[in-house]
């Protein structure tokens, strides 16, 4: 069988630590810690990097995003916010009607690492795809004073647009998903979307997105980098030509992650 990045010297590699924390509701909440490569985490920058899913988790190994930051001299903290996979049914569920809410674990968690000296509190951007970029977004709107800047990749910003474009709504089952993922009341659901808080979005923020994906609506994406220029917030943004809900192609991967890297170097060094 081949072997995936054989070229890597894995000893060069910063080693992923996990840690639990209690959030503010006294749940016990699950992560991993990479350290900054470069120079002493407790003065490195850091990026809390949410997952998608929402209903997926991160796990413990070689992630060669985490790697990258950690390379570029920061800490990752990646977060299994209530919401996540494997840890039980009531701890996955209790996502369901609350999309924002779980954002208080991503919030607790670095408060946590902040307070066992692990990270400097003051050095902290939020960076996240899919549902994580959502997460970034609406993050940064809730907690501007804990990020200094934020990135949403193929981002959800309008949640009660997905009943009316992109591709769960076309059938009965998607919808039926939409309803238990995000609840029935529309209210609710503009009150945890990014589009209808812009004006509460004052980090620099950056917006990637594929023009072809349908899961996050890229006309969503355009819906809110036109408010954050109505509103007169400024951001960098970054479309991309045939890719959709993530990027098959290298050059643009690698386009991505240059661009990434420059965002936080911009903003935290």
């Amino acid at each position: 069988l081949a072997k995936y990045w054989s070229s890597l010297d894995y000893n060069s590699l910063s080693m992923m630590d996990p840690f639990s924390f209690k959030a503010r509701d006294g749940s016990t909440i699950y992560g991993f810690y990479t350290p900054s490569r470069t120079s002493k985490p407790e003065d490195s920058p850091t990026i809390l990097f949410p997952h998608g899913g929402p209903e997926a988790r991160d796990y413990w190994g070689f992630d060669a995003k985490v790697q990258l930051l950690s390379s570029e001299g920061y800490n990752v903290v990646q977060i299994n916010f209530r919401g996540s996979s494997g840890y039980g049914l009531k701890y996955q569920r209790f996502i369901y009607g609350n999309w924002d809410g779980v954002l208080n674990d991503l919030f607790d968690g670095v408060e946590y690492l902040s307070k066992i000296s692990a990270i400097d509190i003051n050095k902290i951007c939020i960076n996240g795809a899919s549902y994580g970029g959502y997460a970034a977004a609406q993050g940064a709107i809730m907690r501007p004073d804990l990020f200094k800047c934020a990135i949403s990749n193929v981002g959800v910003f309008d949640l009660p647009g997905l009943y009316e474009k992109g591709d769960m709504q076309q059938s009965r089952g998607g919808k039926a998903m939409l309803d238990l993922r995000l609840g029935t009341d529309k209210e609710k659901q503009k009150r945890m979307s990014p589009f209808y808080n812009v004006e509460k979005l004052s980090v620099p923020f950056f917006l990637i997105h594929g023009e072809n994906d349908v899961r996050a609506p890229f006309e969503d994406a355009v819906r809110f980098s036109d408010l954050l220029n109505k509103k007169g917030i400024k951001h960098e943004k970054l479309f991309i030509e045939k890719e959709g809900h993530g990027y098959a192609n290298e050059e643009v991967r690698e386009q991505v992650n240059s661009r990434v890297i420059s965002f936080f170097d911009k903003h935290l060094k």
